[in-house]
């Protein structure tokens, strides 16, 4: 290895070339489809040493050979290479060249930015998703580290669910609607309660509530059949024969 007047390589020996820093001498990466280094790519990497983090430029390889993708796992380590799919990305059955995943196997779902493959969401109906939501990661050997990023939500949960935000490993369609209120059959994508056993009916505020009794509106067809007043509570505005509507009781 030759080195110039500030220390930084500038030639090494047979078969490596200086990295980014010009400190190290590296391994040209396997499978990567440019030439080398002229070829790769410098990109910024967090670097822990010491317990302190550092900002160092670090080679990675834009184009890898046919059948083989980037592995962006610890970035700048010797391990860091041109990978067959299911090794670079877990779960990709076919990938493209670039560090991304283009179908992921049976059970999981391409990621938002296609760089991962997740398990297929539980109590989930629609197949193609189509928004996202924020997802948040946790280490659990660091308290203080955590970061957030976008993914895809499922948008139409099974009856009885509802979507809870992601949060390391829980969340999805994991709610039940019967958390909040255990007369509750099923509600919305938020959880507010949109269809409650049969003696009873969402009022305004997602609570089940009794029908009203006696009314010319059968059971069945309440609470369509009836009408709010201006607080949004609904009420029965033609009672059956002998009977008159109480507003305090419904």
């Amino acid at each position: 290895m030759k080195c110039n007047n500030d220390l930084e390589c500038t030639e090494c020996s047979a078969g490596l070339f200086p990295d980014p820093t010009g400190l190290e001498c590296m391994i040209p990466f396997t499978n990567c489809a440019v030439d080398q280094p002229e070829g790769l790519v410098v990109i910024e990497v967090e670097v822990e040493s010491d317990d302190e983090v550092f900002i160092l430029p670090a080679y990675y390889c834009p184009q890898c050979d046919e059948g083989y993708t980037f592995d962006w796992i610890d970035p700048g380590s010797p391990a860091w290479n041109c990978e067959i799919c299911d090794t670079a990305i877990p779960n990709c059955d076919f990938c493209d060249n670039d560090g991304t995943c283009r179908q992921c196997a049976d059970g999981y779902t391409l990621s938002y930015d296609s760089y991962s493959c997740f398990p297929d969401y539980v109590n989930c109906l629609d197949v193609n998703h189509t928004e996202i939501s924020n997802k948040r990661f946790s280490d659990p050997t660091d308290g203080d580290y955590w970061f957030e990023y976008d993914d895809w939500k499922c948008s139409e949960c099974d009856v009885g669910y509802y979507w809870i935000d992601i949060e390391d490993t829980s969340g999805g369609c994991v709610g039940q609607c019967s958390d909040f209120d255990n007369r509750c059959n099923n509600c919305d994508f938020e959880g507010i309660c949109t269809d409650c056993g049969c003696e009873w009916m969402p009022n305004q505020e997602g609570v089940c509530v009794d029908k009203i009794k006696n009314c010319q509106v059968a059971l069945e067809d309440q609470p369509d059949g009836l009408i709010q007043d201006e607080d949004g509570n609904y009420i029965c505005d033609e009672c059956l024969e002998t009977f008159g509507f109480d507003a305090e009781s419904g």
